[in-house]
Formats: C-alpha cells, sequence, structure tokens
C-alpha cells in the first residue's frame, strides 16, 4: 500500500474502534513521512482515546505545528490538554479552533468548560451561551446555562434555561435538584410544582423528584400531600442520603419525630463519607465529630482547596481594615446583635465596611446598620470572584463572615481569598470547614481550644459571650396580663419560644413529666405550623397531659414579643440546639432561663449567654438535674420571684456590656492581623481579658 491507502486503512479501522490497528497503521505512516498532518493528528485521537494525554498532547501539537489552520485538530488538543488539568492551555486551544470556526458549538462549551475550571464564571457563562445559539436544543448546555447564572447568584434568570433543559430530558436528576435550589431560594414553588410534575410523568419511580415535590408542597403549606410524597420517595430509596435528609428536616419542623431507623441510616450514610448542607446537619445532630466531618467535606467538594486563591499578602496599614459580609442586613436577628459592635468600633485604630449580598428589605434595621459603617455596599449582584476582587482592590486586612452556611449564605466568596484572614463569625453556629477559612469567632464556652479539632478553622476565643446584644435597645415595655396573652390566671408557665425544630422528643417527654409534677402549669410554645401544633398536642396526650395544657403563641411584633416574655414564669431551653438570640430577649425582659448544654457550638450558647449575665447556677448537667430544677423552682414561688430579681439585675451584667465585648473582638481581630504579618499559618487563641489592644490609651 502507498501512503494514502495505509492512512486511509487506519481511519477505517479507527472508525471500526480498531484502535491498536488504526495505530499501526498511523505510525507506519509516520516512518516514512514524520511531518504528515493527518497521521500526527489522528495519532493524537488515538492516545487521546486511550487516555494516554501527554502522549496526546505531544501529536497534537506536531500536527498543529504542520497545519494550525484546522479546526477540529485545535479542538482535540484542547480535548486532550483539559484531560490533563491544563486548563489555561486548553482554553487558548478553544479559542484557536474558534478563530478557525467561530460556528462550532462543542468549541464553545469546551472553551467555556475550560474557563469555570479557571474560576472564571461570567466568561464561562458567554461560552456557553455563544454555544447555545448554535445547539440551541442542547439540554447539557441549557443546564450549564442555568448553574452559570447560579454561580453569578443571577437566580431569575436561570430558571429559564433549567426549566427549557428540563422540558428536554425530564430525567435528568442533576438538573432537576439545580432547578429546585434556584426555585427555593426564590420562593417561586406554585410556579415549580407543575414542572415538576411533569417530570415525574415522565420518571414516576426517581425518589428524588418525590422527595422535590414534598418540599415544594410543605413549602406552600399543603402537609398532607407533602409528606405522603415524601413518604413515596422514603419507600423509594429508604437509605439515600438526600431523601433521608429532606424527610428528617421536614419531620423535625412539623415535630414528627416517629422512629423509623431514618435517623440511624441518616448518620451511617455520613460516617460513610456522604455529605449533606451543613446547616441541615446543624439542625439535625448534636455531633460535633459528625458536623466537622460533614462541613469539611462539603466545603471540599463545593469550593475545593485547589480553587482557592494564594494568601494575600499582609498589609501593614495605621487602621487594620474590616470588611463585614451579610446576606442578613435588614430585619433580622445578625443585623440584631452585630450593629452595635459596628457602631461601637474604634475609629482610631479600624476601617469598617459593610458588604450586603443579601435583599434590602427598606427596614428601619437596615438603614442604622448600613449607616453604622464607614462604607456600605450593596454587592448581591456580584460574583463571589467579584466581591473577593473587590476586598483585595481595596486592601481589605480582616474579611468577617457574618452568614456563612446559613439560608443565602455565600461561603464561595472565601474560596477567592480576598483578604489575608477570613474569619467566621455569628450568623452559622458551627464549623465552616472552608480550607480558605481561617479562624472561627467565639468565646471560651461555646467553642473552648479542647474542641479544636473538631474545627478546620483556628479557634479565636474572647472572654465572655460572643453575642453583642444592641445596648441601645429600650426597655421592654410592661409585660401584657396572662388574659390578653392567653394564658391561665394560675398557675405556673413554662414557656419555650425556640424554633419547633429544637424541640426534640427527649426533651417534650422531659416537659411533659414537668407538667405532671406542678399541678396547674402549662407550657407556652412558640409555633406558626398547624401540623407543628397537631404533632404537639398529639405527643402531649401519648404522655398522659391535657392538650389544654399546651398554648400556641401567634406572631408578634420584636417588641410585643419580648414584652409576652415577661408574662411566662420560667423559660425551658431545649438542649439539642439552644436558645441563642431568644435567650438574650428572655434574659432582656426578665425571665431566667434553665438550659442543659449540649456537646456542639449551638447547643452551648444558652449556658454562655447564663454565664456572661452572672446565673450560672441555671446552668445543669444533666437532664434529670434539668427536670428537678425546673420543678424545684416552680414549687418555690420565693426562690423564683428572686431569681427573676437578678434576671432584671442581669441587664448591667457583661453579657449586656457591647463596649467591653466590642473591645474584645477587636484584641481578637487584632491577634489575628498580628500572627498573619509574621508569616506564621493561623493559629487558635484565647483572648485573656488584659489583652493590651484592649485597654491600652
Amino acid at each position: 500500500m502507498n501512503l494514502a491507502e495505509t492512512l486511509q486503512a487506519g481511519s477505517a479501522a479507527h472508525q471500526a474502534g480498531k484502535l491498536t490497528q488504526a495505530e499501526t497503521h498511523y505510525q507506519a505512516v509516520l516512518r516514512a513521512m514524520p511531518t504528515e498532518f493527518n497521521a500526527l493528528h489522528l495519532m493524537g485521537v488515538v492516545r487521546l482515546q486511550q487516555d494516554r494525554l501527554p502522549e496526546a498532547v505531544d501529536f497534537l501539537q506536531k500536527a498543529i505545528a504542520q497545519n494550525a489552520k484546522v479546526a477540529v485538530a485545535q479542538f482535540n488538543l484542547g480535548l486532550a490538554l483539559t484531560g490533563a488539568a491544563r486548563h489555561a492551555e486548553a482554553f487558548a486551544a478553544f479559542d484557536a479552533a474558534l478563530a478557525v470556526d467561530p460556528t462550532s458549538g462543542e468549541a464553545h462549551e469546551a472553551r467555556g468548560n475550560a474557563l469555570a475550571q479557571l474560576g472564571r464564571n461570567e466568561d464561562a457563562l458567554a461560552a456557553w451561551q455563544a454555544a447555545l445559539t448554535v445547539v440551541p436544543q442542547s439540554a447539557s448546555l441549557l443546564t450549564k446555562v442555568g448553574r452559570g447564572l447560579v454561580s453569578l447568584n443571577r437566580h431569575a434568570e436561570a430558571i429559564d434555561p433549567l426549566k427549557r433543559a428540563l422540558a428536554l430530558e425530564p430525567k435528568a436528576t442533576d438538573t432537576l435538584r439545580d432547578f429546585m435550589a434556584c426555585v427555593a431560594s426564590l420562593g417561586r414553588f406554585a410556579e415549580a410544582l407543575p414542572v415538576l410534575d411533569r417530570v415525574l410523568a415522565a420518571n414516576p419511580t426517581d425518589a428524588d423528584s418525590h422527595c422535590a415535590r414534598g418540599l415544594m408542597l410543605e413549602a406552600l403549606g399543603r402537609h398532607e400531600e407533602a409528606m405522603a410524597s415524601l413518604g413515596k420517595a422514603m419507600t423509594l430509596a429508604p437509605d439515600r442520603t438526600s431523601v433521608l435528609t429532606e424527610t428528617l428536616r421536614t419531620r423535625a419542623f412539623n415535630c414528627d419525630w416517629r422512629d423509623d431507623g431514618a435517623f440511624e441510616r441518616l448518620r451511617a450514610n455520613l460516617d460513610r463519607g456522604d455529605v449533606i448542607e451543613p446547616m441541615t446537619a446543624l439542625e439535625l445532630f448534636d455531633d460535633p465529630a459528625i458536623l466537622y466531618r460533614n462541613a469539611v467535606r462539603f466545603s471540599d467538594q463545593r469550593f475545593p482547596p485547589a480553587k482557592a486563591r494564594k494568601l494575600r499578602t499582609p498589609y501593614r496599614h495605621d487602621k487594620i481594615r474590616l470588611a463585614y459580609l451579610s446576606a442578613d442586613y435588614g430585619a433580622h436577628v445578625v443585623s440584631a446583635v452585630s450593629v452595635d459592635l459596628i457602631e461601637r468600633h474604634d475609629r482610631a485604630r479600624f476601617e469598617v465596611t459593610g458588604l450586603s449580598y443579601g435583599p434590602e428589605d427598606r427596614s428601619p434595621l437596615r438603614a442604622r446598620i448600613a449607616k453604622a459603617f464607614d462604607a456600605f455596599h450593596d454587592v448581591a449582584a456580584w460574583s463571589d470572584e467579584a466581591i473577593a476582587q473587590w476586598m483585595a482592590d481595596h486592601e481589605i486586612d480582616v474579611a468577617i463572615d457574618l452568614t456563612g452556611h446559613c439560608a443565602h449564605g455565600r461561603p464561595g466568596i472565601s474560596a477567592y481569598r480576598g483578604a489575608p484572614v477570613q474569619v467566621s463569625y455569628l450568623g452559622y453556629s458551627g464549623p465552616h470547614g472552608a480550607a480558605s477559612v481561617d479562624y472561627i469567632l467565639c468565646d471560651r464556652f461555646v467553642t473552648p481550644l479542647a474542641l479544636q479539632h473538631h474545627y478546620r478553622e483556628r479557634i479565636a476565643a474572647i472572654p465572655e459571650c460572643y453575642l453583642v446584644p444592641d445596648s441601645r435597645r429600650d426597655l421592654p415595655p410592661a409585660a401584657p396580663g396572662r388574659r390578653e396573652a392567653g394564658l391561665p390566671e394560675r398557675g405556673v408557665v413554662f414557656c419555650c419560644f425556640n424554633n419547633v425544630f429544637k424541640i426534640t422528643g427527649e426533651i417534650f417527654a422531659l416537659w411533659m413529666r414537668v407538667l405532671k409534677r406542678v399541678d396547674g402549669s402549662v407550657v407556652w410554645l412558640r409555633c406558626d405550623r398547624q401540623a407543628a401544633r397537631d404533632n404537639l398536642t398529639a405527643a402531649a396526650q401519648d404522655h398522659g397531659v391535657a392538650p389544654e395544657r399546651l398554648i400556641f403563641a401567634p406572631r408578634a411584633s420584636e417588641a410585643a414579643h419580648v414584652a409576652r416574655l415577661g408574662t411566662a414564669d420560667l423559660f425551658l431551653d431545649t438542649p439539642h440546639y439552644n436558645a441563642h438570640v431568644t435567650a438574650i430577649d428572655a434574659l432582656w425582659a426578665g425571665l431566667p432561663l434553665i438550659t442543659c448544654p449540649g456537646k456542639s457550638f449551638s447547643a452551648r450558647v444558652a449556658a454562655s449567654v447564663l454565664r456572661a449575665a452572672g446565673l450560672p447556677e441555671l446552668i445543669v448537667d444533666t437532664l434529670p438535674a434539668y427536670e428537678d430544677l425546673a420543678v424545684a423552682l416552680a414549687r418555690d414561688p420565693p426562690r423564683l420571684a428572686g431569681l427573676r430579681a437578678r434576671t432584671v439585675v442581669a441587664r448591667t451584667s457583661a453579657l449586656f456590656d457591647s463596649a467591653l465585648t466590642c473591645r474584645h473582638i477587636e484584641g481578637a481581630y487584632r491577634q489575628m492581623v498580628d500572627i498573619s504579618q509574621t508569616g506564621a499559618p493561623p493559629r487558635s487563641f484565647e483572648l485573656i481579658p488584659r489583652y493590651p489592644y484592649i485597654y491600652e490609651g
């Protein structure tokens, strides 16, 4: 055979999938003519198919050296470089392919993939959108466009391409998850439900779709239908982590404590390495080891350390530049316990910037906290990378994320390393888990240094409670009368105004024992969900307690809520996940609170609050002691009255000394910057009360 025939035979074998035979023919051509373009190109393709990437790159580069005007050769070189994780070079190869053939949808898509790997999300989106103009009916491209828009925080725009992708491929469960997450972030459940029903019609045995439908129905208040859909998902996939997680979370918010082994199966899955949203893990588990492992795995999967930018060189400014980032600058508890801190920062030593990536709710608290900063920027429409780049351009020394893994949080910002020191504080009460977060700022009770092994970030512990109540808040108005509050005129009123998901079957059973031991007593709960009310009432009856001894409080304004707390006699905390700001509200209203600290951060906050308030006798170590203390106080009116008087006096305690807490927090920031400027890695520390940066001058 001549060279042309040999090359043709190799091509025929190649098309038939006979790679070894094709390789033999191509090599024969190259022995005779080492610079023959087609043989070099096709040998590169063979090596690419064999996953022998370095050789593939070598052959393809040699082919392109002979003829750079063949788009498919440039494209194949880009694929080989992508496989070798050489994304910047792959991007250049796809660019070269498009220079020859700008109508190649495949090249535009692959170029977008390379840009996404390089962290250039806006450019990646533009490339995928260009590909979509060539191939408008590509479900995979539509999904990528939707995800690209979500990555840029453009959720409303992402709905349409994701919906179109599902219309083309209704069985694409990954696209469905993206669509559900996008819809949830916008609260557009009614719009999404018909789409999901069409997906289920095409794939009626998909457990994740039934699970998603249950969550949507629950959000729409259609509880019975929601539980039916979740039940169907559990029947189809009783061991699937996503199904278990969403079912257990929905049950928790409805006080449905049935024991069907779901909790144990989820724990086993997490022990084997499965991952769930860190905030959901916090709601379900009081186990520091589980929370730590899950947060690290979650962060490494979503925001891999390899994508984190190189550490910023520490700056040396006359004033430390702080940037507080949050989704919750508005009528939210995070703003309520941070506004006084922001206002009190020492402007001789600190410049303080607020970066808001959440909605503008036009509330008085939003206006106040925006005014409290030296500069305040609404960055909700910016990408994570753009926010980080802004901090780098403005030489921010310390970036403090006040939202973390909570709803609407954007933990991906930290992966771009916008500041030399990055801190998790306040909003998310658990281990952050990201390699790019240097510190968790808390206090020596909720996060003692002995628990450092449960945190990837270093612990920075201040001496007193890490929460900063607003010292400028008004004293609570007079408590309403019992009849006005819907309470009986006589008898002890126990209350718990925590979110109902914090109530477990174990603590509820304890409360019912307390009611039976204290004649005429009632427990007063804040509960908006009718399903939860029904389940709590049924549980009380199961424990032999009359339903009328459970009283449910309606919604109320903040001022009315704090005022009515003063009507109760004793607040009963939830050990699994404590009262946080609610504990502060109770003490401010003069209402004593009993707590039994758990193991994790979120289960230790109420005890930290009580210690700072000078009421340590209300902290007990065991649930039997908790029960006995509640009964003893209820049976001893003079003792309880004395305790209430001390609770009122606690308004002058360290807990409500926001100026002191601010100095402590500033001292922690100074310590972090000092460590950073030595070039040493972050290290855990407990701030001593006489740290010089607090008291000097």
